[in-house]
């Protein structure tokens, strides 16, 4: 069976310019209380196959089936791999909701996805706590080319009465080379729309190995599950690699 993860409406250009506003998408599958959300090129159209366990991402021009690759895999986002393009896709543990990256080599499509399936009811008052991961990669704008997968930790914090939410991203580190570590990233605070966010980021830099200078981005997400029990969303920072610029694409998930 085919789930559509998320079709998305922002341009190229957008991305390169970190100017990431949120475009909400129904599908013509959709069904009440389906919303999905993307940083991504106009026209990307990004289906999960549960069947064959692969990802096809769809620029409407090109379509290119990943299969699954579990030696990237992180604690809770899943790997696809074909010809160095990359899909990462974590489902939230309810069931009801999701977030994903897609990204093509030759910068055709480089994105982060996400979105819930069904309603969600929001606290109107309190807080809570969020924890689990996220999922990176830096892609060299000039060919388009991902060449580092970052793995870490996300934690954001929200404040229902107050109409809040802000967090960071720590314990940022290469998945093939544990040498190659990267700065945390603060998300600042950010006012909560109906569960919606969209704040700017902070930190990022690599050191080690490979330095990096991480240029301020922008996050965005939602709040997700039954109860608001669970967080979704993707982030988008640019950085100098020496004289080369380079964006990370990144998505993130919590409960």
């Amino acid at each position: 069976m085919n789930k559509p993860i998320a079709c998305a409406a922002l341009g190229a250009a957008f991305l390169s310019a970190c100017n990431l506003s949120e475009v909400a998408v129904t599908t013509e599958t959709a069904l009440a209380g389906i919303e999905e959300h993307g940083i991504a090129p106009a026209g990307l159209e990004v289906t999960y196959d549960e069947g064959s366990d692969a990802i096809t991402v769809d620029d409407g021009t090109t379509a290119t089936v990943l299969p699954r690759d579990a030696f990237m895999d992180g604690d809770r986002f899943r790997a696809y791999y074909q010809d160095n393009s990359f899909a990462f896709y974590a489902p939230a543990a309810s069931g009801e909701a999701f977030a994903a990256l897609a990204l093509v080599y030759g910068g055709t499509v480089d994105a982060a996805v996400y979105g819930r399936t069904a309603e969600t009811a929001l606290p109107g008052t309190g807080t809570a706590s969020y924890s689990g991961e996220y999922a990176s990669m830096l892609v060299n704008d000039a060919d388009g080319d991902p060449f580092r997968l970052i793995y870490g930790q996300a934690d954001l914090a929200a404040d229902f009465g107050d109409g809040t939410i802000s967090g960071v991203i720590s314990n940022r580190a290469d998945f093939s080379n544990p040498d190659i570590s990267f700065a945390d990233v603060t998300l600042s605070e950010a006012a909560l729309s109906n569960g919606r966010f969209s704040g700017g980021v902070s930190g990022g830099s690599g050191n080690g190995i490979i330095v990096t200078t991480a240029s301020d981005g922008t996050y965005q997400g939602m709040i997700v599950g039954p109860n608001g029990e669970e967080v979704v969303g993707g982030v988008i920072i640019p950085h100098l690699y020496g004289p080369d610029e380079v964006t990370e694409y990144g998505a993130f998930i919590g409960d």
